[in-house]
């Protein structure tokens, strides 16, 4: 686009020249690649390609910051190089700020969107930033976001007016004539990319699209028919531009052209603090709902342990019969060919479609081509390998980045033990070696087989990286998750919500796999089966294990003066990190129980259950007591953000067996009367103190007289059961030792029922 901004005076020109020149003199840094400083593209790499996928990003700084003004226009100097510093000096020297690809671009993000706002202000530059400005920014940003300061709904609206004021048509895609372009329609507006649009900035386009009869993208009627109404923007996505204006007062004196007017804060704590009070409280990402959780994982295991040997029998078949044919199968052939194979004996699972959730194909003939075409390419490019990360994520507990980075010599055999090497996003930022049950492994396998083709075609070792089977011509393709994710829920039909809705699942939802199946796994059945089939990944092991590695671990080292200290830190960070992951489902499952208990939909009973129910009573009259009277004011506590408080000082933990929870914290107090650590130094007296409750004697009967003992109401069905034995065990010896035992324990069965479950037996 040429621009239509005039040249500056010659007298600007050669103090830009200047300003440039000085600042083209600094060495060219190690993390730019395929450039030099002068470009107006920047290929910025900070972390090693060959280990992790996204090491780089591309900044660009001939983009477009008002309509028909771009950043890189003359008159725009100023800015340019404000644009280039800002980048430069959050990678470079002691002072940088930024560590990774997706850091920078998100910072370079914020200073764009600072830089759309001050020009849309008519502020010339930096240096004519007031505090009066400086108001108006935080006005701004906190009723409206970041769409308060790129103000595209307004910019859309006026570059439909002066196109009709024109008699311009709206701008229609080069492949299709009558489909309409939102990206030509963004750049009216001012925007490099239809992204940055707000979503009803993009229906304004749309709307004048449909008025002149032309067709919309389906990601553009998608977009539009599901934008959010009543947005609220947290603290922490308004600190992404609240922060730009302590990041250009810390570098005013690299600035020297054009120093920034107003400095508001003189600490980066300074402008994260005022983001939060300007934005909503951080609302943690929810726990996915355990029930639905564990289908999806159960269904992805379906597919990886069993469907996808045929799936490669069915491709192997057809490739066989193809070999037989004397030419090339045409389209319509090739169909009939992969629809009598799929539905041949010898592919068994495939064929129980309906029961395991295999899409079916359905009845072929002449006019059901595309349908088959479109179903393998449906398997084979989205939920086969949406089966195979699902399993990667839940058993392995990786993030999502780190599953894309996974590389074709990613498992390991280390005499009969298998181990997946992988990038760590955080805190480790390099490959490290985790532990991989037999169903990771077997994903891994699956994707290699995948990916056999693409990473030939591409050149390159990633396993994501896809190639349909029976396409024609060879066609490398990403997967895209998210999709991948939505699209499999909804083929596998996970059970809706107790509202009616269908939960909408996110990859990293997937990490909290152990830390929900732990909790809830005595409150749906299905969960309690799951547990079992985890084996050595059983929950009480897993968290007895992380528990023990971060709170053990420091203490480790210092016995072990050889180890490898730097490698046993990072183990221990990443325990540190899964750790936490209990401790917030942990918090989300207390939650859930308080919340149902104070509205009389949950039991809450046992010793302690009874105490933490009458707290929470005490709780809920004193928040309405001092709420009526006016004592917390406008910006008094919510009854929520009571409960949080309440439920994060609190214990709840299931006891493996089934049959309690405990509320026994770790302190000298709680411990002193802990029914199993009473039980544990009688048998023991010598025995080293502990920091928590001693598993090895939490038994049923001894847990039943503890005061740290809660009953929910699915704890009743392990009573009812030692009940049932004890009759048992009665009627087969009776009048024996065993009799009298099992008639003792029978009764203590029945004396808990009856006081905490209100269930008489007799």
């Amino acid at each position: 686009m040429v621009s239509r901004v005039h040249q500056p005076p010659r007298h600007a020109r050669e103090a830009g020249a200047a300003a440039f020149c000085e600042f083209l003199q600094n060495p060219r840094p190690l993390w730019l690649k395929d450039g030099t400083l002068e470009d107006n593209a920047w290929l910025v790499e900070l972390d090693n390609p060959t280990i992790r996928r996204h090491a780089s990003t591309t900044i660009r700084f001939d983009i477009l910051i008002a309509p028909d003004r771009r950043l890189t226009d003359y008159a725009e100097w100023r800015d340019l190089l404000t644009a280039k510093k800002y980048v430069h000096y959050a990678l470079t020297g002691p002072n940088a700020w930024v560590r990774s690809a997706s850091t920078i671009r998100e910072e370079y993000a914020g200073f764009v969107a600072f830089l759309r706002w001050r020009t849309a202000c008519g502020l010339p530059g930096m240096s004519d930033l007031t505090q009066a400005w400086f108001e108006e920014f935080c006005d701004s940003l906190k009723h409206a976001g970041m769409e308060g300061l790129i103000r595209s709904e307004a910019a859309a609206r006026e570059a439909v007016k002066r196109c009709r004021h024109a008699g311009r048509a709206p701008p229609v895609q080069q492949s299709d004539p009558n489909t309409f372009s939102v990206e030509a329609a963004s750049r009216l507006a001012g925007f490099e990319y239809s992204k940055q649009l707000s979503d009803n900035a993009a229906k304004i386009f749309a709307d004048w699209a449909v008025e002149n009869g032309l067709k919309i993208t389906p990601c553009l009627h998608n977009r539009v028919n599901n934008r959010k109404r009543d947005q609220t923007f947290c603290g922490q996505s308004l600190d992404r531009y609240m922060r730009v204006w302590e990041r250009l007062g810390r570098l005013q004196e690299e600035l020297t052209h054009d120093p920034i007017g107003y400095r508001p804060f003189n600490r980066r704590i300074d402008s994260a603090r005022l983001a939060r009070k300007l934005g909503a409280p951080l609302s943690k990402t929810p726990t996915a709902p355990a029930t639905q959780t564990c289908f999806l994982i159960d269904r992805a295991l379906r597919w990886v342990l069993f469907y996808a040997d045929d799936l490669k029998t069915l491709v192997d078949d057809v490739r066989h019969a193809e070999r037989g044919f004397r030419n090339e199968p045409g389209k319509w052939r090739r169909a009939k060919l992969v629809h009598d194979i799929w539905n041949s004996p010898a592919l068994k699972h495939v064929r129980e479609d309906g029961a395991l959730g295999i899409p079916s194909i359905g009845h072929f003939d002449g006019a059901a081509i595309n349908n088959v075409t479109t179903s393998l390419h449906h398997i084979f490019l989205r939920l086969l390998p949406t089966a195979c990360v699902i399993v990667i994520a839940a058993f392995s507990a990786r993030r999502i980045e780190e599953i894309l980075s996974l590389r074709d010599d990613c498992l390991e055999d280390d005499g009969g033990e298998l181990w997946l090497k992988t990038f760590i996003a955080k805190s480790v930022r390099g490959r490290e070696r985790i532990p991989a049950p037999a169903a990771v492994a077997k994903a891994v396998e699956i994707l290699m087989w995948l990916s056999a083709t693409a990473r030939k075609e591409s050149g390159s070792r990633w396993l994501l990286q896809l190639h349909n089977p029976f396409a024609r011509a060879p066609s490398v393709q990403t997967p895209n998750i998210s999709r991948g994710l939505l699209a499999f829920a909804e083929e596998m039909k996970v059970p809706a919500l107790p509202d009616g809705t269908y939960w909408s699942f996110a990859p990293h939802q997937f990490r909290r796999f152990f830390a929900v199946v732990y909790y809830y796994r005595y409150r749906d059945r299905s969960l309690t089966a799951l547990s079992q089939y985890l084996c050595h990944y059983d929950p009480d092991s897993t968290r007895s294990y992380i528990t023990e590695a971060r709170f053990g671990g420091f203490f480790k080292l210092v016995d072990h003066a050889r180890a490898d200290l730097e490698q046993a830190r990072r183990a221990l960070a990443r325990e540190d990190l899964r750790l936490r992951t209990f401790e917030e489902v942990g918090l989300d499952f207390r939650l859930e129980i308080y919340r149902r208990a104070l509205d009389g939909h949950e039991q809450l009973s046992g010793r302690a259950g009874t105490r933490i129910l009458n707290d929470l009573q005490r709780l809920k009259a004193d928040w309405q007591a001092r709420a009526e009277v006016g004592d917390y004011g406008a910006d008094g506590p919510t009854f929520d953000r009571l409960l949080i408080e309440f439920a994060g000082a609190q214990s709840l933990e299931p006891n493996g067996q089934g049959h309690s929870y405990c509320a026994c914290g770790n302190s000298e107090k709680d411990l002193s009367v802990a029914g199993c650590v009473i039980a544990a130094r009688r048998k023991n007296p010598e025995a080293q103190r502990r920091q928590g409750p001693d598993l090895r004697y939490a038994e049923d009967l001894i847990c039943a007289g503890c005061p740290h003992n809660v009953q929910l109401a699915e704890n009743r069905r392990y009573w009812e059961k030692v009940i049932e034995s004890a009759n048992s065990a009665c009627l087969m010896c009776p009048g024996t030792v065993l009799a009298a035992r099992m008639a003792e324990r029978r009764q203590a069965a029945e004396d808990h029922l009856a006081r905490f479950h209100g269930v008489d037996q007799k």
